[in-house]
This record gives structure tokens, sequence and C-alpha cells, in this order.
């Protein structure tokens, strides 16, 4: 019977089951399914870079001369592009911040992006006077 159904209205039908038995199902089940859950995806987390990474290096093996300078090439030109965003994405939002909360007080742009934005990394990126008070010190 399961064969005659498509994997798509499969996965529908699972996710409404599992939305179902989990709003009225009995707790020592669902806790067990969840710890069950959690294991699997930390599991999964763990393995999947490793898959990944094998059959990275069982390509390059296949390759055969040139294919450390290829990987060295390759491994700078990643670093560097994730080094590029980084200060691209400091920039960028210190701009658009600045441009966003301008003419302002403090306390107000403080205010508008506090659910955005940690208070401390706000000044620092809006370059107000930034100092950390020791609240012992008082």
């Amino acid at each position: 019977m399961l064969k005659k159904i498509g994997l798509i209205p499969r996965l529908i039908i699972c996710i409404i089951l599992g939305t179902l038995l989990g709003l009225w199902g009995w707790y020592p089940i669902m806790a067990v399914l969840a710890t069950f859950n959690q294991l699997f995806g930390q599991l999964l987390n763990f393995v999947i870079p490793l898959i990944i990474l094998s059959f990275i290096v069982v390509g390059i093996a296949d390759i055969g001369k040139g294919a450390g300078k290829m990987l060295g090439g390759l491994v700078s030109y990643a670093y560097f592009l994730t080094v590029l965003a980084g200060f691209l994405g400091y920039f960028i939002i210190g701009k658009t911040l600045r441009d966003i909360v301008d003419n302002t007080p403090f306390h107000r742009r403080k205010k508008q992006m506090s659910f955005f934005i940690d208070d401390h990394l706000f000044r620092i990126l809006l370059h107000e006077n930034y100092s950390v008070k020791n609240p012992q010190s008082d």
C-alpha cells in the first residue's frame, strides 16, 4: 500500500502524524522520541562532515600528480573568501546601522535596535565611546 503513495505525500502524512502525536501524545513516549531525535541529530552533525571530507580526499587522490598544489590553492582561496566576507559584513553592517539610526539619541537607537544585536556590539559598530564598567566597583 505504501508503494502506491509517493514520497512527498508520505512525508506530509508523517509530518501531520508527528504533529498530532506531539500534541496529544503520552509524555514518556515523547521524551524517548525527543531523546532519539537529539542523539540522531548529533550523530548526523558529526558524521556528515567526515563523509564530505572523505569524498574530497578520494577525489583529490584520484587526480594524481599536482593534487597537493591544487588543494593548497583551493584552501587558500576559500580562506581568502571567508576573511573577505567577514570584513565586508563588518563594514556593510556598520554603514547600514549608522544610516538607519543617524540623528537619534543613543538610548533611542538602543531601544530601536536592541532586538537585532547586543548593546556592546551595537556601540562598537557605531563607534560610540565604549567602556566596560565593572559592576563590583560601584
